[in-house]
């Protein structure tokens, strides 16, 4: 991935596809509305030694029609409205692809995963915690690499945006009071937000790997 010194938007020069790896592709079931690439056929897929492998696990089902009707997350949209979070807050990530190639051809549906992932949280603090992470980092990527999912995040570019938001430069200046950079705990924390996003995504088996792992 390269970054144009001009406009300072990473420019993918190899985007991580859910269910391949520098092997080849995945063998892990990948789960989601309409299957995302590496997936198996209905009869699940065989092994190396001819067993037949585990069904595909079902896809995340939140069981809710906006990430604001999860306890917790009631958005505010004014003043003492009784709102928990900020609307645009809920907005943004209601806005993430539901379906795949919705709203862009090639997105994969991402929104049904964090949905369930921000409803997993043990708390109502936890989960709007991760709310508030996670929205800032998407705004983050939707100006770093316009168009780019979720799912197509690398560990290239959550170094990146852990070094911006530490130092308040590039992009993450914009998403900070003033321009000012994180303190070192605050990066750690939201980078560990990150880190349970892609995690709980691999442990659904909707992406194979954790891009997050070694930040």
């Amino acid at each position: 991935m390269t970054v144009d010194g001009n406009d300072d938007v990473l420019v993918p020069t190899a985007v991580w596809q859910p269910g391949t790896s520098a092997e080849g592709p995945s063998t892990v079931t990948l789960a989601g509305s309409g299957g995302h690439g590496g997936r198996h056929g209905a009869g699940g897929a065989v092994g190396a030694f001819g067993q037949q492998a585990a069904p595909p696990l079902p896809p995340p089902a939140p069981l809710v029609d906006s990430v604001g009707d999860i306890a917790g997350l009631r958005p505010r949209r004014r003043h003492r409205d009784g709102g928990e979070v900020p609307g645009a807050d809920v907005d943004l990530i209601d806005a993430l692809p539901r379906t795949d190639d919705e709203p862009l051809p090639g997105q994969w549906a991402s929104w049904p995963t964090v949905a369930a992932w921000l409803r997993a949280g043990k708390s109502a603090a936890t989960r709007r915690a991760r709310l508030t992470d996670l929205a800032k980092f998407v705004r983050w990527w939707s100006l770093t690499a316009p168009g780019a999912g979720l799912w197509q995040v690398t560990e290239d570019v959550l170094v990146a945006y852990a070094e911006q938001m530490g130092t308040g430069s590039g992009h993450a200046g914009a998403l900070t009071r003033g321009g000012a950079p994180l303190a070192d705990a605050t990066v750690k924390r939201h980078v560990s937000t990150l880190k349970s996003l892609y995690g709980y995504a691999v442990r659904r088996r909707v992406i194979g790997h954790n891009p997050a792992t070694f930040v």
